[in-house]
């Protein structure tokens, strides 16, 4: 483990914060989210009664879907 001047121990040399490790839990919440995204949003509609509200919290799911 690498200490910076202050003693404390750095993130980046935590093996869980490897950059393959970050990127397979995001590829992972990412498909998670997606199969299960028509259920998220019904659940929603009980709580969202503004349909344009849904669109908006769900947007930046949708921008990162085409993004991959």
């Amino acid at each position: 483990m690498t200490e910076d001047s202050t003693g404390h121990i750095q993130l980046r040399s935590q093996p869980f914060a490897s950059a393959e490790k970050v990127r397979d839990i995001v590829a992972d919440a990412y498909r998670q989210l997606k199969q299960r995204r028509a259920d998220i949003q019904r659940k929603m509609s009980l709580y969202l009664a503004n349909r344009d509200t849904e669109f908006i919290l769900f947007k930046p799911v949708k921008v990162l879907g085409q993004l991959l």
